[in-house]
């Protein structure tokens, strides 16, 4: 299946997890893909709507996965890797406040309109576009577990077969619609496929506040 755009894949997920239960749940909505689809699951299913931009720190050289910063708080160092690729302190430090710095840029805006949700005990549902490798959604899962969350979910229209079978092993939970053996890559999904742009998130979050 094709979808339109990400706010039809967006009704195609909200439809398949309408007979879900979850307990205390509230959507964080990756930016930039993530955040059409998991409006549309939060006006769908009545789930607080907020937005998460997880950023993966890995090895220089290598590319490896070694962290993520998935918040101004949510960090995940894996410390076998950094001892495996001999990452120092100077570089784990240097790299967290690069990221943070890239996160605090849209949390600067999006909590000018609503304030970060209390992720404690809560069920996140993390919604994104689709999954292609699959290290980006594991290292963020892996960092939002430092919310103590009472379980983390990922609900995606699309994933890699082999992707998604690692970010099971991450999750407490996956939804995921499809999942082809000839799976190509996340845009060949979509009829149309672009970046959301900052002025539609803050709609969105808009759209949040309750009189």
């Amino acid at each position: 299946m094709q979808y339109k755009n990400f706010s039809h894949a967006g009704m195609e997920l909200a439809a398949a997890m309408k007979n879900e239960k979850f307990k205390n749940p509230v959507i964080l909505a990756v930016v930039w893909g993530g955040v059409e689809i998991g409006a549309e699951v939060s006006n769908a299913l009545n789930i607080p709507l907020d937005v998460v931009k997880p950023l993966k720190i890995t090895a220089p050289g290598t590319g490896a996965l070694i962290g993520a910063v998935a918040g101004l708080n949510e960090v995940f160092i894996d410390q076998v890797a950094v001892e495996k690729h001999n990452i120092t302190d100077e570089y784990l430090k240097n790299q967290i406040e690069e990221k943070k710095g890239e996160i605090a840029r849209i949390e600067n805006i999006c909590r000018k309109i609503l304030p970060a949700k209390n992720l404690s005990g809560k069920t996140i549902i993390i919604t994104d576009d689709g999954i292609a490798t699959g290290a980006t959604m594991t290292a963020a899962i892996k960092a939002l577990r430092s919310a103590n969350p009472e379980s983390v979910i990922v609900a995606t229209p699309v994933a890699k077969p082999e992707s998604l079978e690692i970010i099971k092993k991450a999750a407490d939970e996956v939804i995921c619609l499809q999942s082809p053996e000839d799976f190509e890559s996340v845009e060949s999904f979509y009829e149309y496929f672009a970046e959301t742009p900052m002025e539609r998130i803050t709609e969105l979050m808009q759209k949040q506040i309750r009189p």
